[in-house]
Parts: structure tokens; C-alpha cells; sequence
């Protein structure tokens, strides 16, 4: 393969290593960088980046001899450096490595970067072969090495990884530079695709080897992923019993607690890849059971918790490891609410502890707080769909528009939504001095159907169906809606747009509204708005068509089938609702109260979703026999 080859075939590898630019953690107080080590970073990040550019243009020696000087700068910069300067330095030194690899894979000779220095947080913490090691190795090796033996080396088990490759091992104990596995990882060479091993994950591999690389599981024989997926279900075992709120609390767990483990705790037990001390707080039911020390809080005594002890130690073993130590008022307050039971404010124990406090904060913040929060967010949402496309911006009493069009054209489309507020409002009976939905709702306007598109992939991690031209999301957090518009003015995009405003409205009724409900909701809503009876026929059929396809009656209740599918499934089960017009606005109205969903659907139905539908379904079974017999 000539140069010119390498680099058409390459250049993708180099460009994805050397352009994207991580985020590895968010450091404050006195472990934060000083502003020649940030002009430093800066520097080593804007020479990687013209490395890029002339590995792309042809001239691979020129870019190799940048990458060459800057990994020699970094590793100068971080010696002896504090972890907030590790954790600002490791997104560019995972780019020099992958860039190095694209350099040497088109035929450039390089040496190896050398490793970052090991974070203080590995300090004093032995790495178990079962809990560690195999979950790394599975994740990061397991589809070549642990399932299979490519290229004749097979870690499928202790036996064989210990055996090594060829009949030289792998693994030198208490030697990790000397050792084959660490030297294909550092330099890049493994594993193969184009990914890398976190940097976290090879500083537990070396210490593990330093330590002795030790063998802890009972059986060498024992296949790898099982020993990975034991340890994570020793971790998944039950807890203690999580205790509600009476109501006289001064400190909300979701509010006050879950945030500073969210901003501290993160990379070692949460939302962490291999998880340190069998420790994981993901979620709160996690957090209530600790980790293999035990339990991190012990209810009505703040002071004796683990959790408390170790954020007010004075040693080594002082939580969290590698930033600055928690406020005292901070820590005061954590044992505030273990002194008053531990209890659990949040709607889910099983959520995802980032989100229940984004959750926590949405509901506690004013309209005006929100609506400015949501603005923000709308933004910073924007620029990742479209970074090099201004988007422009508009506001209504209830709504706030970003998108494409200019302003002029932008105009009118808020005047028609902010419209539809006044029938929407009337129908689920919200008064007219209260928000629509509180915080506003936004609007993203497209005009190129690939903008409206990447919009789906990008924020919804999904393919648009081709004839969708409207999509929104509720979350508490977040409202919005995606609109496709063709021209500069709204056409067959109304009924669409009415249809997803009146959707967003019924979820911001209650705090767990189903996607299915609201809509549902949102087409009967839209069908009281819409001129068109044509168009409305045309929802009917594609209604009936879907409810066809299904292989169970309840299908779209229990996420069986896509959502827009399941949407127009329900449109016909919530307008059969509507028939009984006091029930189905006694739900609406309990919905507000904060009651659950599940309950106040029990309350005026006298049976749940599934339950009504299974009757629904069985009735019109037995008509249809009985008039097959007349």
C-alpha cells in the first residue's frame, strides 16, 4: 500500500483520534489548573489538530514529526502534575495515541506515547482479578480473545490467558512494562478497530499485574464473561428497604444529596465503566446497598455512616479520592438527611441518579427559571445538531422557536402554535393565567429535511420515519418539538405541529404520564382542531392499520411496536376514554395533584390500561361471534 492509499484508507482513523475532544470530569477549588497549565493544554491541542490537517493534505512526515513533539510536551506537562492537569491532559493524550497508530499503520515510524502518570484515586486500592480485571478484559478484548482466539491467543478463561501467546506469556507479575498485554494496549496496537482502552482501565490493569497479578476466582477454567457477569450481579443484589418521606424532611435526597454524588463520585462509581470497591451509585437503590466495605448510610445515624466517615476522613482514605474534599456544610447536610431516616423523595429508586436530579431541580425551579433553563438547553442542543448554522430565535407566551429560517419566517409559525395554546388549555382545562406547560415548550423549525433527520440520530438516538414531519419529547427536564417545514409558512405541517403541542401539554399534566396516553391524547386534541376531515380519516386508517399489525391487543402499551405506531394505536384507545368524559377529566385533574398515573388510571376506570383493554378487546370478540351466528 503506497502513501497515497494509506492516507484516503486512513485518514478517517486519524481524523476521529485526533479531532474528538473528550470530556473526562469537572474539577474545582484548589486541585484546579493554573492558566499556564490551561495555555499549555490549549497549545498541545491546537498542534495535534494542525498534525491532522497535514496528514490529511498528504505530507504524513510532516504530521508525524508534530505528533512526535507534542506527546514529548505532554509527557513533560503532566509529570508531577495534580489530577485535575491528568484529567484536562488525557483527552489529547488519546488522541496522540490514535493518531500515532494512523501515522505508523501508513508507514511512519514513531515511538510509543508513554502513559499517563496513574490518577491519585488508584492510590491504596488493591484491583481484583474477578471484580477488576475480567470486566475489563471482556469489555475492551472480549469479541477477538475472550469469544474467539484471534490470531491464536485466547483469554476465554485464566487458564489460557495465563498460557500466553505462542508459549511466551503475556503477563510478567509485578512487571506491567514488561508485559506483552500492556504494550499492545499502550501503544495502541490492540484492541483492533480503531477503539482504545480507557485510560482508567489500563492503570488497573498495571496495577493489578504490579500487585502480583493475582488470580481471586475459584475455578481457572471458569469462562471470563461468567466471572464479569457474577461480579455484576453481586452488585445487583437486593438492598435494604427504601424508606418514603413523611413529609417533614428537611433534606431532599434528590435535591440535596443526589447531586453531589453525581458531580463527585463520577468515573469510580458512577456512570463508571469498571466500578472501584464494588461500589456503584448509578441509581439510588445501588447507592443504599455500598459496596464490598458495606453499607455506605445507616438510617438515623449520620455521624456512624460510612459514607459520612469516609467524606470527613483526614487520610487516605478520605472520599472523594483525587479532587478537593467536600464543603463541610455540604457534608453537614448528607448527614442531616441520614439522621432524619435516609429516605427516598425520588419517583424511580432504579433512575439514573443524574437524571432524578435534573428531575428534582426542574420541578422545584419557578416557570421563569425554567423557561430560561430550557432556553439554554435548546440552545447548547442546536449548535450539537448544527454547528455551523446560526440559529435563529423567537418567542411566544408559550413557546420558544429555534431554527433554521430567519426571523420573518420564524414569525408566523409562533403565532400559529401560540394559538393552539387557547383549545389545548380548554380542553384539559388549564386556566388561563397558568403556562401551558411550565417552563415553555420549544420548537425547533427545519427546512432541509437532512437537518430534521440528524436531529432524530443526534438528540433521540433514532431514524425518523421518512413520512414523519413532527416529533416531540417531554422529560420533566426538557420539552420540545422537532418540526420538518417545507416552505416558509406552515402547510400540511399544522394538524402535525397541533398534534405534538397538545402531546407535550397532556405529559406536563403529571410527573409520569406514558408516552402512549399523551399521544393518544395529543391526535384526539388535534382531530377537535383540524379543519381537514380528510386528513382525519387518514389518522383513523392508519390507526386501524396498526392495530392490525399487532400480535397482542396491549402491544402498544408495553413498547412492542415503534412509537409512532403505538401513538396512533392509542389515539383510538384514548378517544374510546373520552366517551366517558367525567372519568377521563378526573384523570386529568388527579394527574396535577402529582398522583401516579397507574393509580388515578385505576381510580375513574375501575381497572387498569391493560385490564380495560383486555375487556375492550374480549367484548368485541364475543359481538363479532354473535353476529357470525345471526
Amino acid at each position: 500500500m503506497n502513501l497515497k492509499q494509506a492516507t484516503r484508507l486512513l485518514a478517517p482513523v486519524l481524523i476521529a483520534g485526533i479531532l474528538v475532544v473528550a470530556v473526562s470530569g469537572v474539577v474545582t477549588g484548589q486541585d484546579e489548573l493554573t492558566s499556564d497549565q490551561s495555555r499549555q493544554v490549549r497549545r498541545i491541542k491546537t498542534g495535534i489538530d494542525r498534525a491532522g490537517r497535514l496528514f490529511n493534505s498528504g505530507k504524513a512526515s510532516e504530521s508525524a514529526e508534530l505528533i512526535k513533539q507534542f506527546a514529548s510536551d505532554l509527557e513533560k506537562l503532566v509529570d508531577g502534575g495534580s489530577d485535575a492537569l491528568l484529567a484536562a491532559a488525557r483527552p489529547q493524550h488519546e488522541r496522540l495515541v490514535a493518531a500515532r497508530k494512523a501515522l505508523v499503520d501508513a508507514g511512519q515510524t514513531l515511538p510509543a506515547i508513554a502513559d499517563l502518570p496513574p490518577p491519585s484515586a488508584l492510590a491504596g486500592d488493591t484491583v481484583s482479578f474477578s471484580s477488576d480485571v475480567a470486566g475489563i478484559l471482556v469489555a475492551n478484548c472480549g469479541g477477538c480473545h475472550v469469544a474467539q482466539a484471534r490470531g491464536e491467543f485466547s483469554m476465554a478463561n485464566w487458564s489460557a490467558l495465563a498460557s500466553g501467546l505462542g508459549g511466551s506469556p503475556v503477563i510478567v507479575p509485578g512487571k506491567p512494562d514488561e508485559s506483552y498485554l500492556i504494550e499492545v494496549i499502550r501503544t495502541g496496537t490492540m484492541p483492533k478497530g480503531g477503539g482504545t482502552v480507557p485510560e482508567a482501565d489500563l492503570q488497573r490493569l498495571k496495577q493489578w499485574i504490579e500487585e502480583g497479578a493475582n488470580f481471586d476466582s475459584d475455578d481457572p477454567a471458569r469462562d471470563l464473561r461468567t466471572i464479569a457477569d457474577a461480579s455484576r450481579q453481586a452488585m445487583a443484589e437486593a438492598v435494604p428497604e427504601i424508606a418514603a418521606p413523611r413529609g417533614n424532611e428537611t433534606i431532599s435526597f434528590s435535591l440535596d444529596v443526589a447531586p453531589v454524588l453525581v458531580d463527585n463520585c463520577v468515573g469510580c462509581h458512577f456512570e463508571a465503566r469498571n466500578v472501584r470497591g464494588g461500589l456503584m451509585v448509578d441509581n439510588f437503590r445501588q447507592f443504599l446497598r455500598g459496596g464490598d466495605s458495606g453499607n455506605l448510610v445507616t438510617p438515623g445515624d449520620g455521624a456512624g455512616s460510612l459514607l459520612v466517615q469516609r467524606l470527613r476522613a483526614g487520610d487516605n482514605s478520605r472520599m472523594p479520592q483525587g479532587r478537593p474534599p467536600l464543603d463541610p456544610s455540604m457534608i453537614d447536610r448528607i448527614a442531616k438527611w441520614i439522621d432524619e431516616g435516609a429516605r427516598f423523595d425520588g419517583r424511580d429508586p432504579q433512575m439514573n441518579l443524574r437524571t432524578l436530579a435534573a428531575i428534582a431541580r426542574s420541578v422545584s425551579a419557578s416557570h421563569e427559571e425554567l423557561v430560561a433553563a430550557r432556553a439554554d438547553s435548546a440552545r447548547r442542543t442546536w449548535r450539537k445538531v448544527m454547528p455551523d448554522v446560526e440559529g435563529h430565535e423567537a418567542e411566544t407566551a408559550d413557546f420558544h422557536l429555534v431554527g433554521t429560517a430567519d426571523v420573518e419566517a420564524l414569525e408566523p409559525i409562533a403565532k400559529f402554535a401560540q394559538a393552539q395554546a387557547v383549545p389545548v388549555r380548554e380542553f384539559l382545562g388549564i386556566e388561563e393565567r397558568d403556562p401551558l406547560v411550565k417552563g415553555k415548550t420549544t420548537l425547533f423549525v427545519f427546512q432541509r429535511r437532512y437537518d430534521f433527520n440528524e436531529f432524530g440520530k443526534m438528540i433521540e438516538n433514532r431514524d425518523l420515519p421518512q413520512t414523519a414531519k413532527s416529533h416531540w419529547n417531554y422529560d420533566v427536564v426538557d420539552a420540545y418539538v422537532a418540526l420538518h417545514v417545507s416552505g416558509n409558512v406552515l402547510g400540511d405541517e399544522e394538524p402535525l405541529l397541533q398534534q405534538s403541542i397538545a402531546a407535550v401539554a397532556v405529559s406536563a399534566q403529571g410527573s409520569d404520564v406514558p408516552r402512549w396516553f399523551a399521544d393518544g391524547a395529543g391526535y384526539l386534541i388535534a382531530e377537535t382542531l383540524v379543519d381537514n376531515r380528510s386528513l382525519v380519516r387518514e389518522w383513523q386508517s392508519a390507526a386501524a392499520a396498526a392495530a392490525s399489525s399487532m400480535e397482542s391487543p396491549t402491544d402498544f402499551l408495553r413498547q412492542r411496536m415503534s412509537g409512532d405506531e403505538a401513538g396512533l394505536v392509542a389515539y383510538g384507545f384514548v378517544k374510546s376514554l373520552f366517551s366517558s368524559r367525567r372519568q377521563f377529566e378526573g384523570l386529568i385533574g388527579d394527574l396535577r395533584t402529582g398522583a401516579p398515573f397507574a393509580e388515578v388510571f385505576s381510580k375513574h376506570f375501575s381497572a387498569t390500561p391493560v385490564e380495560l383493554i383486555e375487556r375492550q378487546y374480549d367484548s368485541r370478540q364475543r359481538n363479532g361471534r354473535n353476529r357470525g351466528k345471526r
